[in-house]
């Protein structure tokens, strides 16, 4: 359950960060007559490729035409075609036994209201590495936790039955000719009951 949830944090957050990406890049894209042209500029490019060692491709195609218009490497298959423009979808690819996290979104551009599909994918070494220090901490915290419940558990347990040994030890001095009955009133009142039908 912790790993599932610390993958999910994860996840969200760089998906968020995929997709200012893919809207960065839809920024770039615009329409000359009957073609699709990018201006990306180089220093653009650059900050958009540049993430903590992690491959970042990006791909976008003419889905009029189905023609990759730019792209700096292989993102599989072109997925299905969006049914919305401007939102955002995600999906998992492997690729070159490497794993990759892409978002893409169906983009009108203007003025012709050209479709094409924008995909910024990244592989997930990041994620995978913040899944591991969020699951680390939170076992360190339920390791801690345990022992602290054991702890007071164990103390709980040892004064709860420190009555039961008065008990014991005054039973076992006893000789066997004296019948007279405990006092129930040292013991726990779970076992009050015990004693008197004892």
């Amino acid at each position: 359950a912790a790993y599932a949830l610390a993958s999910n944090y994860a996840t969200l957050a760089l998906d968020r960060a995929r997709f200012d990406d893919v809207i960065t890049l839809a920024d770039h894209v615009s329409a000359n007559h009957n073609e699709i042209e990018v201006n990306l500029p180089p220093a653009a490019l650059r900050w958009l490729l540049s993430d903590q060692g992690e491959t970042v491709r990006y791909r976008i195609t003419d889905l009029r035409t189905g023609n990759v218009v730019a792209a700096n490497g292989d993102l599989g298959k072109v997925p299905d075609e969006p049914t919305r423009n401007a939102q955002a979808f995600y999906r998992y690819v492997d690729l070159e036994q490497m794993h990759f996290r892409v978002a893409y979104m169906r983009h009108l551009v203007a003025p012709a209201n050209f479709p094409v599909l924008i995909e910024v994918g990244e592989t997930t070494g990041v994620r995978d590495g913040i899944t591991r220090n969020i699951l680390s901490g939170t076992i360190l915290f339920m390791a801690t936790m345990i022992a602290v419940a054991v702890g007071f558990v164990w103390s709980g347990i040892g004064r709860g039955l420190a009555p039961l040994k008065l008990l014991e030890g005054e039973a076992a001095r006893r000789s066997e000719d004296n019948l007279a009955p405990l006092d129930p009133m040292h013991a726990p009142i779970e076992v009050r009951g015990l004693i008197d039908a004892i």
